[in-house]
């Protein structure tokens, strides 16, 4: 089964850098387009999250914690929308975490 997930980058590259990332797992339905301005989305940064009092390890969440709301600096203008396996779908999460992507806080 698949899992969909879009992520959202402050630029092109780093959009791109992650699908190159992913070639590696079987995606999907892998698009990279900007968002037009004036389409506000509310953002969020992905967390590691402890489970080491169970037997399903660590993983990642997106939540705000310490950051808050993203500052106009902060802003993540280029979409990358892709579904995973979910199996790979965690690791996924750890490669847009790594480049410092965000995830819609509804996700």
């Amino acid at each position: 089964m698949t899992k969909k997930l879009e992520a959202y980058f402050k630029n092109e590259d780093d959009a791109e850098t992650v699908h190159a990332e992913l070639n590696r797992f079987n995606v999907s339905n892998v698009s990279v387009e900007e968002i037009p301005e004036g389409d506000e989305r509310f953002l969020v940064p992905i967390f590691p999250i402890n489970n080491s009092g169970s037997s399903g390890g660590g993983g990642l969440v997106a939540g705000l914690g310490e950051f808050g709301e993203p500052t106009q600096t902060d802003q993540r203008r280029h979409l990358l929308s892709f579904e995973i396996e979910e199996k790979d779908f965690q690791e996924a999460l750890n490669i847009v975490k790594k480049s410092e992507g965000y995830i819609a806080k509804d996700s």
